[in-house]
């Protein structure tokens, strides 16, 4: 139900809602191995598990090094179908499922159905090239994962879309201005492996450049779920820090301090300091949506874990 992310027409980068809601749907061509390397070692053929590795680097940073996020929601990788060839044409035979299975790839598998001639001979993959410079085409297989993604933010909460990466750290410019803002843009691809026999080892991705990532120089337009929480977040938030400082000022109320809230919300955030009361503290307590310089450098610092 997400929308693609897709450069325009004729462009290689894209604006991105770091707001909105994000998954991977990643699909794979590779000359076809059959199946008989996942028979012998007792995997399924149609359903297998895979490794995916998120990669993303500014794209005029100097160093080889890319931040990396594994996926490790990525259950599995699932065997769309097979393209071939007869009599010079290519078509698409897709993996039947099991009767009474259920198959969340089925509109996938009807897409690559409808697929002309045409557009299916160019999706083929290609053996080596030969000594006499000819590259003969090999029977494909279609394989294909989604991935729906979320983090933990600023503010300690979990909430769905793609984490931001240190590369976009220097988009966060405090406001007192004494940070330059380098507007670079960033790349984001990915690596993937899975089973002896698949085909896929360390395989990469095409990359998709987003420009820019928003306009987020000096704290405005900073994408609000980096830092969201709910009221009643803030308020148990407020609770911990009020009981922790009373503790300071008087040991001997801990034990009284406890029992007021061992039977309300706030008890199991009392007496530990969390991503949330850091939140609440580096700006106005009452106001924890405002952003400051401390909250800012919370983000950045935040961006870099």
């Amino acid at each position: 139900g997400a929308k693609p992310l897709k450069p325009a027409a004729g462009k290689e980068e894209i604006k991105f809602d770091w707001n909105s809601d994000a998954e991977i749907l990643v699909i794979i061509y590779t000359k076809s191995l059959g199946t008989k390397h996942l028979v012998a070692q007792q995997i399924d053929t149609d359903i297998f598990p895979v490794s995916v590795n998120l990669l993303s680097k500014s794209i005029w940073e100097k160093s080889d090094d890319e931040y990396t996020i594994n996926l490790a929601q990525a259950s599995g990788i699932h065997r769309i179908g097979t393209i071939k060839a007869k009599s010079n044409k290519a078509y698409f035979e897709e993996t039947p499922v099991g009767k009474g299975e259920m198959d969340e790839y089925n509109w996938l598998k009807e897409n690559f159905s409808s697929k002309g001639e045409s557009m299916l001979s160019q999706l083929q993959q290609r053996e080596a090239e030969s000594f006499f410079g000819s590259r003969d085409v090999v029977d494909t297989d279609v394989f294909a994962v989604k991935i729906p993604l979320n983090y933990i933010n600023a503010a300690g909460k979990k909430v769905k879309g793609l984490k931001p990466m240190p590369s976009l750290s220097p988009f966060l410019v405090s406001y007192n201005h004494n940070e330059s803002n380098k507007a670079e843009r960033m790349y984001l691809a990915l690596s993937l492996s899975s089973s002896e026999g698949a085909g896929l080892k360390n395989e990469r991705s095409n990359r998709i450049i987003i420009d820019k990532s928003g306009d987020f120089a000096n704290g405005k337009k900073i994408p609000s779920n980096w830092f969201y929480h709910t009221d009643v977040d803030r308020d148990n938030g407020l609770a911990t820090i009020k009981t922790n400082a009373d503790e300071s000022k008087n040991p001997h109320h801990k034990i009284a301090a406890i029992g007021k809230l061992k039977h309300s919300s706030s008890y199991a955030l009392s007496h530990s300091r969390t991503k949330l009361t850091d939140w609440i503290k580096a700006g106005e307590h009452n106001n924890t949506k405002a952003l400051s310089v401390d909250r800012i450098r919370i983000l950045k610092e935040w961006m870099k874990g």
